[in-house]
């Protein structure tokens, strides 16, 4: 997916010097807070960007402007699957239940996960970086792509994204459509 390709060089942008894991060790967080906030800033197409610590608590972070009002309901919460995350070198990219997000009053079941472990100045990993992919994008162009379709001869036509693995549908240019 070319959207997709995208965002991951912006992500790979982000991650060229680990300023995550350093920011860890020194306790640094707030900081690190405010260059996530300029960092989301430049890159609306993620909805929310956070550091965690290696056992998944969440440490600092920064939602886009279309979530940031709730980003307090984010504090204390824990990152699912961290161990998993962790192993993926240097850059991983998955798709993962939002219940996080959901906290941010995000609507959209899944999203495409960004993860990038870091590590301390003596390359101990000690955290992770995240950034999660706004699916409402992704819903756009679903949308999109079916009123290319009706207005090119096909009147009735819908569009959707499907999970293989489990037939979840992710994504229908009928927003009533989805769970």
């Amino acid at each position: 997916n070319k959207v997709l390709a995208q965002q991951f060089q912006t992500y790979q942008t982000m991650v060229q010097e680990d300023v995550y894991g350093l920011a860890i060790e020194f306790e640094t967080l707030s900081e690190l807070g405010s260059q996530l906030r300029d960092l989301i800033s430049a890159s609306p197409d993620f909805a929310l960007l956070a550091v965690t610590d290696k056992n998944g608590r969440l440490l600092t972070s920064a939602a886009n402007s279309n979530y940031s009002g709730n980003l307090s309901k984010l504090k204390g919460s824990s990152i699912p699957n961290v161990a998993n995350l962790l192993t993926k070198q240097p850059i991983g990219l998955t798709i993962t239940d939002s219940k996080l997000l959901s906290k941010l009053g995000v609507r959209f079941s899944k999203t495409p996960l960004f993860s990038f472990p870091t590590k301390s100045s003596s390359d101990e990993l000690n955290g992770l970086f995240l950034a999660y992919y706004d699916w409402e994008r992704i819903q756009s162009q679903t949308e999109n792509l079916s009123t290319l379709f009706q207005n090119n001869g096909f009147p009735n036509a819908k569009t959707l994204l499907v999970d293989l693995n489990d037939g979840q549908i992710l994504s229908h240019s009928e927003q009533e459509n989805l769970d």
